[in-house]
């Protein structure tokens, strides 16, 4: 099915419901179900345009195994809270047409906090050799038995993908302060340095840009990863989301507006939100491929004061710094790639 003439259903409160629900499956989990790298290749292997084939095409690993968390936990025989929630939950995803679960599969991705993601990543079973590949007449490989990336008008130039099929999404680590360029002089100032892997000489950028590997990269779009040092976290959580950040005896806390509540990451805390008017705060280009991302044209369309494309992770001790995740462009933010990287 062409994406242009997929029909986009607008983010209804069901919907965000149920994607709130399929992200709490695996908010703490640190181990798969039972048989799951059965069940990897089997939803691999599964029909074009079937749930599980639609939710890790669109969504990832992670949005299948959330899912594949939700199922197997409707269909345990003990009882625990949620149950019920779990069960309707996969009933009603059973009967919804494939439009709605590719739209699903995208708000569950690109809500992911970088820390589940990357905790959740490291379950995922190591896939199979793929068939050999036969030689064709000319001498070169034929791919027909193993499905490889293609490059369409959706994807950057820039941008090369695993071969692997089993990779939904590659990564760029390591950006060069010469590109840091790119922010404006205060925010290029908070973020975090580190020695290069392979040169302890040389420093990087704490900066990461992830791209996915799907058919519907473009409904999903990039992100990007940015690591905050640990004494300009405040300011920066004060200019993107209004709040206050206060830190007694190590501990970082976050203040509520008018009162004396506090909120404690435990360990971590991620705030999404950013008022829509303090984007400028990542310079001109960043704040542009932020409006061009997937949550951001629904945010503009409902004419919203807040962005969800931007979030950002912080960690109870205050030693430590913070995360800042930016929903990008999938065109915009492969330029970005290039400035970065190179």
């Amino acid at each position: 099915m062409s994406l242009d003439n997929a029909h986009h259903y607008p983010p209804l409160p069901h919907m965000e419901e149920q994607a709130s629900l399929l992200l709490e499956q695996i908010g703490n989990t640190d181990r798969g179900p039972k048989g799951l790298r059965d069940l990897w290749m089997q939803a691999q292997q599964s029909a074009e345009g079937s749930l599980e084939r639609i939710l890790f095409e669109e969504g990832g690993f992670e949005s299948w195994f959330a899912y594949i968390c939700a199922k197997r936990g409707s269909e345990i025989r003990s009882h625990f809270v949620g149950k019920a929630a779990c069960r309707n939950l996969v009933a009603d995803l059973e009967s919804r047409p494939a439009d709605y679960l590719r739209q699903l599969a995208t708000i569950v991705a690109s809500r992911i906090n970088p820390a589940t993601k990357e905790r959740v990543g490291k379950l995922r079973p190591m896939s199979q050799q793929p068939n050999k590949r036969r030689p064709n007449d000319s001498g070169e490989t034929s791919a027909t038995n193993v499905p490889s990336p293609t490059v369409t008008d959706h994807y950057p130039a820039a941008v090369a993908f695993p071969s692997d099929p089993a990779e939904n999404e590659w990564v760029q680590v390591n950006a060069s302060l010469e590109a840091l360029r790119l922010f404006p002089p205060d925010f290029s100032d908070a973020i975090k340095r580190v020695p290069h892997p392979e040169d302890q000489n040389k420093l990087v950028a704490a900066i990461s840009m992830t791209f996915p590997r799907t058919p519907y990269a473009d409904r999903i779009g990039c992100q990007m990863t940015i690591e905050i040092v640990e004494n300009q976290v405040e300011w920066i959580v004060a200019k993107l989301f209004n709040l206050r950040v206060e830190t007694t005896e190590g501990l970082r806390y976050i203040r509520i507006s008018g009162g004396g509540a506090y909120v404690l990451p435990s360990p971590d805390l991620v705030i999404r939100g950013c008022l829509s008017e303090n984007i400028s705060l990542f310079g001109s280009e960043v704040q542009h491929a932020i409006k061009t991302s997937p949550l951001s044209r629904d945010d503009i369309k409902r004419q919203a004061y807040r962005v969800n494309a931007v979030s950002i992770m912080l960690h109870h001790q205050a030693s430590d710094g913070a995360k800042i995740c930016l929903s990008l462009g999938l065109w915009e933010g492969g330029e970005l790639k290039k400035q970065l990287y190179g």
